[in-house]
């Protein structure tokens, strides 16, 4: 890799510049990170009192992410990362210095300014990328863990929807595969 493409990666892996906020002014495409995880089923058949307590019964669902780091390999090659805050929003930070301690949470004026929903997705620039791989970890990752897996051959996902011709694009969920080699 010869010194500009070193330069174009490192400046593409940092995080936004310091004018901007890391919560809310990012740009691409928006994607909300779920989860899978139990919900209450408030269905009125699955509701019932028990020795004068009410009792409702659980399902599978989609819930926002829990605290934690978010990592982003775009196109096999530029890592993004974000610190996932207890409120599940997201702050983009440069991957090879995470943050000391927990995710802070979103300032009070992004929350006055209702930037807590734009703050709860990720942002990629499709006109750059063509793939993502995304990865969850409770704890920020070690540099040698992003550079393995990053050597490694991951399943992505294609940014890239149909061509123009096709028709409007469909929105798709992505099924995610857990590679425990």
């Amino acid at each position: 890799m010869t010194i500009s493409q070193r330069i174009a990666l490192a400046i593409a892996e940092a995080g936004l510049p310091h004018d901007q906020c890391m919560f809310c002014e990012r740009q691409g495409l928006p994607i909300l990170p779920l989860r899978r995880a139990l919900v209450p089923d408030t269905r009125p058949e699955c509701v019932s009192t028990v020795a004068d307590n009410r009792h409702i019964s659980t399902k599978i669902g989609l819930r926002t992410l829990r605290r934690g780091f978010l990592y982003v390999l775009l196109d096999q090659q530029v890592w993004h990362a974000y610190a996932v805050s207890e409120q599940g929003h997201l702050r983009r930070f440069n991957p090879y210095e995470p943050p000391d301690g927990p995710p802070s949470p979103l300032p009070e004026k992004c929350v006055n300014a209702d930037h807590d929903i734009p703050s709860a997705f990720l942002n990629l620039d499709t006109g750059r990328y063509t793939s993502a791989w995304l990865a969850f970890s409770s704890d920020p990752w070690p540099v040698s863990v992003a550079e393995r897996l990053q050597e490694r051959r991951v399943a992505c996902a294609s940014l890239r929807g149909p061509g123009p011709d096709s028709g409007p694009q469909q929105s798709r969920t992505v099924r995610h595969r857990h590679d425990a080699r």
